[in-house]
């Protein structure tokens, strides 16, 4: 019999691994690409509130405590190490998002699922482009011990969870008291990033400006003027050196800037600083801007700030970098 004889006739009597020829159309593929997947039941259909709510009350009767965590498309898969470039064999099971951002504080004393639910619905008003589950904690071992996704955002492929019915405008939070409901703030995490401490404030004035500059040569440090581009002004992971943190503990690239001119030894009048801060505005306008205090008798910086962001990278409005929960 020839090859291609031998071929088709085993074409004709395809058996699997079982031996049994009715399970070679029972064996499914899975397809591997666009097709993502969070814990176990988002492998199901989306749930319905009252599945969910099913799933809370099984948290409870466990005694964990429910928490509601939420993350955008970009930061949601732990499929491998990100940015933070760890070496997994020497930090065994760390994926990068494998911890999304927490929705106010876990659900403590939560005895009621439609408590749970609320927070789901409202969660999804104020982040309907991220992905939202409800975990369970365990408080005496410090352990999550379950999780499931509850609501994937429009731009997703597989299709939202439906919306949470309307609950009772009187539902309290984990606290217990309906009055802190309105008075938890939630940090809007995306496109909020910071610069030590007078960053979280509105822009410095010139006055202002002046007035921190004061305050360092007043301590006796030196000023010194520093700047750095978007790309690379931000100390949020270990980036391009791919250090590993677990032998350079600490250490994050970013945290030094590129320096303007030299540090202004010997100045006594904040004038010179800024002069130095406008000229380093007009010549790099795309550029952060920050003045530091270096101790010279310590060798260190003491004190540092935000003087310049660029247009392109404009802080959120105050009242707009926390959502009302």
């Amino acid at each position: 019999m020839s090859a291609v004889a031998q071929v088709q006739q085993v074409a004709k009597t395809v058996a699997v691994s079982t031996g049994k020829v009715a399970n070679a159309k029972s064996m499914m593929i899975w397809r591997p690409h666009g097709n993502k997947m969070f814990e176990t039941f988002s492998f199901l259909p989306p749930l319905s509130d009252a599945e969910i709510a099913k799933q809370c009350q099984y948290l409870l009767n466990n005694g964990w405590t429910p928490c509601i965590e939420f993350e955008d498309a970009e930061h949601a898969y732990a499929d491998g190490h990100g940015w933070s470039n760890l070496d997994s064999s020497i930090n065994s099971l760390y994926y990068d998002n494998r911890y999304w951002v927490m929705w106010k504080l876990p659900m403590y004393g939560c005895q009621n699922t439609d408590e749970v639910l609320a927070e789901v619905n409202m969660a999804k008003k104020c982040f309907p482009d991220c992905y939202i589950r409800v975990v369970g904690f365990d408080n005496i071992k410090q352990v999550q011990c379950a999780g499931f996704l509850v609501y994937r955002p429009a731009s997703a492929k597989m299709s939202a969870v439906a919306q949470v019915q309307q609950v009772a405008k009187t539902v309290a939070v984990s606290t217990g008291k309906v009055a802190n409901a309105k008075s938890m703030m939630i940090w809007r995490p995306h496109g909020n990033k910071m610069f030590e401490t007078f960053s979280f404030l509105p822009p410095l004035s010139d006055a202002e400006i002046a007035k921190q500059c004061q305050y360092l040569l007043n301590n006796g440090w030196t000023p010194c003027i520093e700047f750095e581009d978007a790309e690379h002004a931000y100390a949020d992971g270990h980036g391009w050196s791919n250090l590993d943190s677990s032998i350079n503990s600490l250490y994050y690239d970013n945290r030094y800037w590129v320096m303007w001119k030299l540090p202004m030894y010997g100045c006594q009048n904040t004038d010179e600083v800024l002069a130095e801060v406008n000229m380093a505005k007009k010549c790099f306008p795309d550029c952060y801007i920050r003045v530091v205090g270096f101790d010279n008798i310590k060798q260190v910086q003491c004190a540092g700030f935000l003087v310049y962001r660029p247009a392109s990278g404009a802080a959120c409005a105050v009242d707009k970098r926390q959502i009302q929960g």
